[in-house]
């Protein structure tokens, strides 16, 4: 099936049809057998006996698991009624139920990429006793995992040409830490870590950059599900080759703070041993691994998680920087012979990178809001003429010289009380904790940008009178004409357009704003904000001073983009950079102008928002670093492809069903790359 073109899903579409599965398999079965004979019958051929590799079922099977299509036992079915393929694969998964399917798959050639078994820990969890009437009844429940360092390990077992597309090979590892080595020379306040990226040696091994995430994804009964992943940020890879999840966990499951605490825990431990290069001796909670306490691990203390001969070649020399923290040296050798992987970035919305790291100034409370600088809200203060107000949005403002000293930030947040999980790993450094784009400004600034700036224009905003681009005796004849010109303008482009047409849900106010229901973030970005610039531009003069303004406004977002856009690494050009910093400051004033008009006519339009200073830090605190590089828009599509995962799972089993059928999922995928590769290695005479 695949070999034709077709997605692994046709095989088991039938099983959402309304007739019998067995009906419905037979008709598959032989509908495949009419185009197999009749393929051979135009091309001349002669059609050989059907094997395995020619149906592709079993994959394709195992695949609609994997990926939250089918249940087990829809699956189990149809490869009952496909038994006169006389395939021994496919009469061996008719038989395997759900308790037994994973012991099954851990046994078969393609899942040896991955780990044999995920890690399980205690937590503190809720119980079954919990009610309104007794309070909340807790007790130690245990948790799963994949920890990050048995996963670098067993690919590297598995296939040195699929450990290297999936990490990096030589050449791209070389190229990623020259890259940030020159950015941190041309930046003069680039942080600890870009200062260690450009002065230390390459003495200190095989540094593969690794960068984490997390966010919520709704799950079971529209709870949240927090999914952790990471990943290798030395190479561009598609969401499944770059995107590997650690963990998820439903917020019912424990109290917030203290599951998230205990997740992050064996993550830091995990990323630990990552930094490090070798299996470690302990677990999380310092207790030795022994004859009696995970036994197969205890024989690995100590050995190198990969062998250095996987980065061998002629390009092998990489001279390589550490973030952070000094490395120790491998035990019994040189460090530099020891292939590490080296925590780097870190990306999520202001929610999650509030709760992980246990930040006390964020959006959220009253007086100073943000934890890069001393930047403050205004609320309970005497005025909104305070220097330190964050709506100060100038490079040179005085808010600027609060910033916060990364050294000094981590001495603070390590003498707390009970600082969080995350600080203790190797190199940890604040400045490389990045600030969304995407929901700072594609689902912050522009939603409220482009929603006040359709009010005006179709003249739903008190005080202003419809443009003549869009003719209409009514609200609802223009806002059509302006759907119509929107669609016409996508179409000239030949750019997709996704957004239904604007209706009065888009102006409605008091603060109108864009919703993802109405407009998806990457629309907003490469649609929208274009279009509203090119549209204001054209009748910028029918408003006047403020139609100018705002056109001024919708350009510098489109440069914004364009200077991001225009750099095809993870790092700035300084000419990009300045462009981006430059245009960042011109829109976010130009934003807080019209603001402050609005405010002065008593219209409820354009609304200023904590995310709107976060840019500023997007755009001027960046380190050399593309804020389109580091985006979340690959990781939230991971997270909803795992919360379509949890969701077919039973709540009481999620936790590690889910871990289990993505490992089917990826599995299949990773030996299917590794086989590829290998015959172009024999093709090339590799």
């Amino acid at each position: 099936l695949r070999s034709r073109g077709r997605s692994p899903r046709t095989a088991v579409r039938a099983l959402r049809l309304p007739m019998p599965p067995r009906q419905h398999a037979a008709a598959a079965a032989d509908a495949w057998a009419r185009e197999r004979y009749g393929s051979a019958k135009r091309t001349g051929r002669r059609l050989r006996p059907a094997a395995a590799s020619d149906l592709d079922v079993t994959e394709a099977l195992l695949a609609s698991i994997g990926e939250g299509d089918s249940s087990v036992a829809q699956v189990a079915k149809l490869a009952r009624t496909l038994g006169r393929l006389h395939d021994p694969t496919i009469a061996q998964l008719a038989g395997v139920r759900e308790r037994d399917l994973h012991k099954w798959c851990a046994k078969q050639p393609w899942r040896q990429s991955l780990p044999a078994e995920l890690y399980a820990f205690s937590m503190q969890k809720f119980t079954a006793a919990s009610d309104r009437d007794c309070g909340t009844a807790m007790a130690v429940g245990v948790h799963y995992c994949i920890l990050p360092h048995e996963l670098f390990a067993s690919v590297a077992a598995y296939s040195a040409e699929l450990w290297q597309f999936l990490f990096g090979n030589a050449a791209e590892l070389q190229e990623w830490w020259q890259s940030a080595a020159e950015r941190a020379r041309s930046t003069a306040d680039g942080g600890p870590w870009c200062t260690a990226a450009a002065d230390c040696s390459s003495g200190l091994g095989h540094c593969i950059p690794i960068g984490i995430h997390g966010d919520d994804a709704g799950g079971h009964a529209n709870e949240k599900v927090t999914v952790v992943t990471w990943g290798s940020v030395a190479v561009a890879r598609s969401t499944l080759d770059s995107r590997f999840v650690f963990t998820m966990l439903k917020g019912s499951e424990a109290p917030a703070e203290a599951g998230l605490r205990s997740i992050l825990r064996v993550l830091a431990w995990s990323l630990n041993a990552l930094a490090e290069g070798t299996w470690p001796a302990a677990d999380e909670s310092g207790r030795p691994f022994d004859a009696n306490h995970h036994p197969g691990r205890a024989k690995l203390a100590g050995r190198p998680l990969v062998q250095p001969a996987i980065l061998a070649g002629p390009d092998a020399a990489v001279a390589t920087a550490c973030p952070g923290a000094a490395l120790p040296a491998a035990a019994g050798g040189d460090a530099a012979s020891v292939v590490k992987g080296i925590w780097s970035e870190m990306r999520g919305d202001w929610k999650f990178l509030k709760e992980a790291l246990g930040l006390k100034r964020n959006y959220g409370v009253n007086g100073e809001m943000c934890h890069r600088c001393r930047a403050s809200n205004g609320r309970g203060r005497s005025g909104l003429d305070d220097k330190l107000i964050y709506t100060n949005f100038g490079r040179k403002d005085h808010v600027r010289t609060t910033r916060e000293n990364p050294a000094e930030w981590m001495a603070a947040a390590m003498a707390a009380a009970d600082p969080m999980p995350l600080l203790s790993i190797r190199g940890f450094s604040v400045d490389r904790v990045f600030f969304d784009i995407m929901h700072c400004m594609d689902l912050g600034v522009f939603q409220h940008a482009m929603a006040s700036a359709l009010a005006e224009l179709t003249g739903a905003a008190p005080g202003f009178q419809a443009v003549s681009m869009f003719p209409g005796a009514d609200l609802n004849a223009r806002l059509a004409a302006a759907t119509v010109h929107y669609r016409t303008w996508c179409r000239n482009r030949r750019l997709e357009r996704r957004a239904p047409k604007f209706n009065q849900r888009w102006v409605k106010g008091p603060w109108p704003e864009v919703s993802q229901l109405q407009a998806k973030a990457a629309e907003m970005r490469t649609n929208l904000v274009p279009w509203f610039a090119d549209v204001c531009a054209a009748v910028a003069a029918e408003h006047g001073m403020h139609g100018h303004v705002r056109a001024k406004m919708f350009s510098a977002f489109v440069r914004i983009d364009e200077a991001c856009r225009g750099c095809s690494s993870r790092f700035l050009a300084a000419a990009a950079a300045e462009e981006l910093e430059f245009n960042m400051e011109r829109a976010l004033k130009l934003y807080n102008a019209l603001a402050a008009e609005a405010v002065n006519y008593g219209n409820a339009l354009w609304r200023l928002r904590p995310k709107l200073h976060a840019c500023t830090h997007i755009g001027f605190d960046h380190g050399g670093t593309n804020p389109r590089w580091v985006h979340c828009y690959a990781d939230e599509d991971m997270a909803g492809r795992m919360k379509r995962l949890y969701k077919k799972c039973h709540g009481a089993t999620a936790p590690w069903r889910a871990l289990q059928r993505y490992m089917i999922m990826v599995g299949l995928r990773w030996a299917r790359s590794a086989a590829e590769a290998a015959q172009n290695r024999c093709t090339n005479g590799g």
